[in-house]
């Protein structure tokens, strides 16, 4: 619990925050803004973008009044100033506890939606409200809704508008709302409606789904009501059939156990839930249905079997634009038949069901009988679904579960299963099934009435079932996440493994493909049932709450809590790889950072909110507040975040530990943790390792000495020296690159003490064996000296690069041999659908023999594919064979005239999508360049690095030349675009 902060300390941090505090990714403490800071803690935020003017809500919940939790929101502009009152915005604060954030179990509240957009600067939340006293009845809960307008105004009262509560004499509770834009200026809200008692918990009876919409300070219902009608067409004596042979028509006795609400792209709202039948005793089963909005007026005609009725039926509907509808439900007749005993007639009713009896799709049920059956379902749980564009005229679903088994008697362990069932048609007026005349038929027992027919030419989703997150050893997934964009599904999750092995951290990512003219499927996008592992568990390193997030270009970004320190973010790449290293990015210190939200814009930029536990100058103990920054530049494939190098005065430095799998083939830093010159905490990196191998469990040390320059037999040598031990030591397996930082006053007194040292280019690696810091240097046997294949001037320092086979104890000094070759460029670009053009651009050359291409399919392991003489030339090229369908890798070795040599930086060639290929070439050149693409050419733009446009070229050729003679030297981009809309750029290097 915290103290109250002064009002002076409040105005300085609000007016430091004004706007975004930066937009280059930085992510220092000092960079964090604050959303709110008020008295005693808030916690559990969530974001929502608003529309039209693409700003920003934080909404939270605060217990700033120290007796009930309420409910308070804060708006930022799209330019990050912030519009509304200083730590916020009541949005319910009434009598008694207001929360959204509890939901059915244990599960991660950011998996659900509780506020939704208003498409007019406001936006719309729901809650479960404790405030029933004034019916008279206790120990319940009601759900209620609020609107918020642009300029903070909460339209119906601290109270909000209530939905549902039970009547003074209904042992009833209604929980676990859920709340989704409509798309039409209003909110689809979802509820559970429970009987108190009923098998206990949070376990519900009823759902039910309503569009809402505030008009002029009235809420209006504008469709739904309960989603979940299921009845039974049950056996009874039969007075004309016998024993069990007559038909009624019962209703279930049906307990919705979760259900979890989307839009389903058509300003429409899809629903699924798990159920049992019967107390609970029959199922679990998986459900779908969907409130479809109208698009146009509409005066639908059908023909239906009713009641004794032989012949079909007349029936007219008139839909009004903007409605909602039920997608499905059932409806039933009756027909009598008479037969005979002993000569006297008898008239006996026989009720039937339309449909099969549900009122909705079934997307799975237990097969079996636990226990009993080989193998059968033992339950459902952390329902989740998510509607992705197909390109034709359907759009594809995916529902996700934490499913367990019983196998042989004996349980499972629990993992993410997904069903591919769903293909909602993209109508014009109301979906096919509202619309479809019937057809009688009989199946030899019954005459069925309702029996929608699939239009001709409606596309087809491949229908399937997928094991999404788990392994072998039988894990334990107790939540995860979903998120879907564009054409792409992200999942991601923590799996508890069995002891002694640690938890991992996994992702998977999955793609609408067309898989024919008119048929689509859904495909995993790696090769693993159980993800990509991104990282484990550690002695003393704890990763909880794996999140994704996407926005509607398919861009998704991954972030998780690692516990007692900071948090890690970074956008996905491809095959479900981290695009800024393991685990991705630090945002922050050694704080206590919880429940980070995260959204993106679909811009490259995102925001990112949390529970922040740090102290502020003027409390006498730690607080919860709540805490944000802004995220850049994540649509840039190849860029990557890097924090300025600070000086630690702690000796030595702490260095968080991290996980290294081999999945993200980048740079990943390690980071030392201390204290400035003014004892704030700080991090700053001190190593960067290349992700290309599963190294695991990473600790490193660092020492800086703070006195002169130390020397050994006059030989001065780098204040600063590392330890780096891996818990799997390559020992020769693979070749790691491994960059070493260290400060500009550290440099510069190496520079001080030996003035021959220029640059880094003058410095060579010690590495000797050993697992601990040690203070200073001294010869030990096994140490060998490695020149730095190259180096680079960073924000507040340098580091130098050089290739390693192990990990042990690293010192810096002066090279006794300079390098035989400085490495300029390397380049990898497609020189047709079966080769990769390799290029690559040196300085100075000095005893090299030759140069070898290698190439590898993991990053890993190279093997050498072309060989090419040095020339003395400062350019060279090779074009050599790629692996079709994956991503490639290429790196250079250098070869000297005495067998040694040194490797340059690994590039990665992505495999093209299907109809993307595209190569420009000659490059580097000095007169002129061609482009060679796979669809037609529109236009070729060429801009140097300051971003100016230098040429421009319409076409509609598929392969051009451009010729140019006022090109200085020099790397420019040239971007590309196709007929087909794609966007692409080139790096061009001019000589």
């Amino acid at each position: 619990m915290k103290l109250i902060s002064t009002l002076l300390l409040l105005f300085l941090i609000v007016a430091t925050h004004a706007q975004w505090s930066n937009t280059t990714n930085q992510f220092y403490d000092s960079l964090h803004m604050p959303v709110c800071t008020a008295t005693r803690d808030q916690a559990k935020s969530i974001v929502v973008k608003s529309y039209p003017d693409s700003g920003y809500f934080v909404i939270w919940e605060d217990l700033r009044t120290n007796i009930l939790i309420g409910i308070y929101a804060q708006k930022f502009d799209k330019n990050g100033n912030r519009l509304w009152a200083v730590d916020g915005i009541p949005v319910a604060t009434g009598a008694d506890n207001k929360e959204f954030s509890r939901v059915v179990g244990s599960y991660d509240y950011r998996g659900y939606s509780f506020a939704c957009t208003d498409s007019s600067g406001g936006f719309y939340t729901a809650w479960m409200d404790y405030n029933i006293s004034g019916s008279g009845v206790t120990n319940k809960q009601r759900v209620c809704a609020q609107h918020v307008t642009s300029n903070g105004n909460a339209v119906f009262g601290q109270n909000g508008y209530i939905v549902k509560e039970p009547a003074p004499n209904e042992f009833l509770s209604c929980i676990v709302p859920q709340v989704i834009p409509d798309g039409n200026k209003g909110f689809f809200m979802g509820f559970l409606l429970k009987k108190n008692g009923d098998l206990g918990g949070l376990l519900g009876v009823d759902l039910y789904v309503y569009d809402f919409i505030d008009e002029g300070g009235t809420m209006k219902n504008k469709g739904g009501g309960k989603i979940d009608p299921d009845t039974e067409q049950a056996r009874v004596n039969s007075i004309c059939f016998g024993p069990n042979m007559g038909s009624t028509v019962v209703y279930s006795e049906e307990y919705v156990q979760e259900y979890f609400i989307y839009p389903n792209l058509q300003n429409g709202c899809n629903i699924v839930w798990i159920f049992g039948r019967n107390g609970g005793n029959s199922g679990p089963y998986i459900a779908f249905n969907s409130l479809c909005r109208v698009k146009k007026t509409s005066d639908v005609t059908v023909k239906r079997r009713k009641n004794d009725i032989a012949m079909r039926q007349t029936f007219q509907t008139h839909y009004p634009k903007d409605t909602v509808v039920t997608l499905y439900g059932f409806s039933q007749f009756y027909y009598n038949i008479e037969c005979f005993s002993s000569g006297t007639a008898t008239i006996e009713r026989q009720d039937v069901i339309e449909n099969g009896g549900e009122g909705y799709q079934l997307i799975d049920f237990n097969t079996g009988r636990p226990g009993i059956d080989p193998v059968s379902v033992y339950g459902y749980s952390s329902l989740k679904a998510a509607v992705v564009p197909t390109g034709g005229n359907i759009n594809a679903g995916i529902v996700t579960v934490l499913q367990r088994n019983f196998i042989n008697n004996a349980l499972t362990g629990i993992y993410t299963h997904g069903f591919y069932r769903i293909h909602d048609e993209i109508y014009d007026s109301l979906p096919y099934q509202l619309c479809t005349d019937t057809v009688l038929r009989n199946d030899g027992s019954r005459y069925w009435a309702y029996n929608p027919v699939r239009p001709a030419g409606l596309n087809k989703v491949q229908y399937g079932d997928d094991t999404l997150l788990a392994n072998s050893t039988d894990p334990y997934i107790y939540s995860y996440s979903l998120a879907a964009g564009g054409k792409n599904i992200f999942v991601t999750g923590k799996l508890s493994v069995p002891s002694p092995n640690p938890s991992e951290i996994r992702m998977q990512e999955l793609k609408v493909v067309s898989v024919s003219a008119d048929s689509f499927a859904i495909k995993r996008q790696t090769n693993n049932v159980s993800g990509v592992l991104l990282g484990t568990d550690g002695s003393g390193l704890i990763i909880s709450y794996p999140t994704v997030t996407a926005d509607k270009n398919g861009n998704g970004l991954f972030y998780a809590t690692e516990s007692s320190r900071y948090l890690r973010a970074s956008p996905i790449g491809d095959s479900a790889r981290l695009l800024w290293g393991a685990m991705g990015k630090s945002i922050g210190s050694n704080f206590s950072s919880d429940f980070p939200y995260a959204i993106l814009s679909g811009d490259g930029t995102g925001i990112i909110t949390w529970t922040d536990n740090r102290f502020i100058p003027g409390n006498t103990t730690y607080d919860n507040d709540i805490y944000m920054r802004r995220l850049d530049s994540l649509d840039l494939k190849d860029y990557q975040p890097f924090k300025k190098l600070l000086s630690l005065k702690t000796q030595p430095f702490g260095v968080w530990p991290a996980v290294f799998t081999g999945s993200t083939i980048v740079f990943s830093p390690l980071e030392a943790v201390g204290f400035d010159v003014t004892n704030k905490p700080i991090t700053s990196t001190v190593i960067e390792i290349l992700d290309n191998y599963n190294l695991g469990y990473m600790q490193a040390q660092v020492y800086d000495h703070t006195g002169p320059i130390r020397t050994y037999n006059g030989k001065p040598y780098l204040n600063r020296n590392f330890t780096i031990t891996p818990a799997n030591n390559p020992n020769g397996a693979a070749t790691i690159m491994v960059r070493l930082f260290f400060t500009q006053q550290q440099f510069d007194e190496l520079k001080a003490a030996d003035p021959t040292i220029t640059s880094p280019a003058s410095l060579a690696i010690i590495k000797q064996p050993g697992t601990s810091i040690v203070a200073s240097y001294s010869p030990v046997a096994g140490e060998v000296i490695i020149l730095p294949t190259s180096w680079k001037a960073v924000d507040g320092g340098y580091y130098v690069e050089f290739p390693v086979s192990s990990f042990s104890n690293f010192f810096i000094t002066k090279s006794t041999a300079s390098l035989p070759v400085t490495w300029i460029n390397i380049e990898a670009s497609w020189a047709n659908n079966t080769q990769a053009s390799i290029s690559w651009k040196v300085g100075e050359q000095k005893n090299v023999d030759s140069y070898f291409v290698q190439h590898s399919i993991d990053g890993i392991v190279f093997t050498n594919v072309c060989e090419v003489g040095a020339n003395g030339n400062s350019s060279y090229h090779c074009t050599v064979a790629v692996a079709i369908g994956i991503d490639n890798y290429y790196r250079v070795f250098e070869k000297d005239l005495d067998g040694t040599g040194s490797f340059s930086k690994v590039v990665s060639l992505k495999k093209p999508a299907q109809g993307d290929f595209l190569r420009l070439f000659p490059n580097p050149t000095n007169s002129y360049f061609k482009i060679e693409a796979e669809n037609i050419i529109k236009e070729v733009k060429v801009y140097d690095l300051a971003g100016r446009l230098i040429m421009q070229k319409k076409t509609n050729e598929k392969i051009i030349m451009v010729n140019f003679t006022n090109l200085t030297k020099g790397i420019y981009e040239v971007v590309i675009t196709t007929i087909n809309g794609k966007i692409n750029s080139k790096k061009l290097i001019v000589q």
